[in-house]
């Protein structure tokens, strides 16, 4: 969820929260406050946000494949699929 007037974005994934805010470069999660790589930042209109530090929070792992030049997102499931 994003509040525009506030400049807060609000992340849910079941019943973890991680709270991120424009010009940021911490979040407030239930465990309490983390640095992240950067800082939230709205730019043309659109929010951008951290994807490393987000997906982290909530308990993935990340990985550059350099041979592709792509980022592979994955959980002890199996890959995340949108």
């Amino acid at each position: 969820a994003y509040d525009a007037a506030d400049a807060r974005i609000d992340v849910r994934q079941s019943e973890k929260l991680v709270v991120l805010r424009i010009g940021q470069d911490t979040a407030n999660t239930t465990q309490g406050s983390v640095k992240l790589s950067s800082a939230p930042q709205n730019i043309g209109g659109r929010t951008f946000v951290p994807l490393r530090s987000l997906a982290e929070l909530f308990g993935y792992r990340v990985e550059w494949q350099a041979a592709t030049r792509t980022v592979s997102i994955s959980s002890d499931t199996g890959p995340v699929r949108p």
